[in-house]
């Protein structure tokens, strides 16, 4: 007898098993279930292969996931976007106040240097 004709006669069997239990004598799964409650407990939970998949697979995936996402991208990238640029804007406004003291002749000294480079690389080129 070849796998092919076996694999179809095991699936036949337990097609009419099936049938009987649950068409023709319904109480049959229950009293099964009182019967051999150890094997009725690990069959209804699948083997237990879910619980074993989210125990080794699932929450050690989602905690490597909630570190990368907390640690680098959150505190990496957008708290680095979010502070970094206000941060870098009241640099640069620090020292760009220092030129604008309010005094004239700072004003008319900063044009002045302003010229002379200007003049110097018109000059150059």
């Amino acid at each position: 007898m070849s796998v092919m004709a076996l694999s179809i006669i095991i699936g036949l069997v337990g097609i009419c098993i099936a049938y009987i239990m649950y068409m023709k004598k319904k109480e049959l799964p229950d009293k099964l279930s009182a019967m051999f409650p150890n094997v009725y407990r690990i069959l209804f939970n699948k083997y237990y292969v879910d619980e074993f998949y989210d125990l080794v697979i699932v929450r050690p995936v989602k905690a490597i996931a909630r570190g990368f996402i907390n640690e680098f991208s959150d505190r990496g990238i957008i708290e680095g976007i979010v502070n970094g640029i206000p941060a870098m804007i009241n640099d640069i406004s620090s020292r760009l106040s220092r030129i604008q003291s309010g005094i004239l002749t700072h004003y008319s000294m900063i044009l002045a240097l302003g010229l002379v480079v200007i003049a110097v690389i018109v000059l150059i080129k």
